[in-house]
């Protein structure tokens, strides 16, 4: 087979950074130069002599796998160690994980309210993602915590009486559902039935948006 030769779109200079409890190293990928790719992908090296450049070594690290949010509420770390940096979304993400606890016993703790409130001190707007409503208690719990509360309904999708139902119960356990996003939406499939109706996406687009962007 025959090789097919490829072009260099562009050079990153690996950059020198300072990781853990102190450790310098050589960051190739992972580094702003390089934020498209996936966060979880890594590439340093190490290459000193001095052992004062690495001996300090590297505390727990939230990495996929590791009971980040166990830990934290137990206690064990805290929660600047436990937050991961996305450059994607340019936000400090806390990955959730499988644990042996009762999630609704973990989100109705003294702990948990407590990391609530640290969160807010640390950050302008804190967003929880929890699971679906209608099959663990989980967001009904967390939205206790929150100040506003978007139900997400996945576009062309979900069944209207499982989004009442949904709400229902939202209703009944004295969460107010401040709005609600759709998700996944195709844009084509979205653009087809305005085009049908003569309204949505066509209409939008002919009458209102590209008014909007050129004015």
């Amino acid at each position: 087979m025959a090789l097919v030769p490829r072009q260099v779109v562009s050079i990153v200079e690996p950059q020198a950074v300072l990781e853990g409890a102190g450790v310098r190293l050589i960051r190739t990928i992972a580094s702003r130069a390089l934020d498209y790719l996936d966060p979880f992908l890594l590439l340093d090296d190490f290459g000193s002599d001095n052992p004062d450049d690495y001996l300090a070594g590297f505390p727990m690290h939230p990495h996929r796998g590791i009971e980040t949010v166990t830990y934290m509420l137990s206690g064990e770390i805290e929660l600047a160690q436990a937050v991961e940096r996305n450059y994607l979304i340019d936000a400090d993400v806390l990955v959730g994980e499988r644990a042996a606890m009762n999630a609704a016993d973990v989100f109705s703790s003294s702990r948990f309210r407590a990391l609530i409130a640290e969160a807010r001190a640390r950050y302008d707007v804190v967003i929880i993602d929890t699971p679906p409503v209608l099959v663990v208690p989980d967001a009904r719990v967390v939205a206790q915590f929150a100040d506003s509360v978007i139900y997400a309904v996945e576009w062309n999708a979900t069944p209207k009486r499982d989004v009442i139902a949904g709400l229902r119960m939202m209703s009944d356990g004295g969460v107010r559902v401040t709005g609600l996003a759709l998700t996944r939406i195709d844009l084509k499939k979205l653009k087809r039935y305005g085009a049908y109706a003569g309204y949505g996406t066509y209409a939008a687009q002919k009458k209102y948006g590209r008014a909007y962007y050129e004015s």
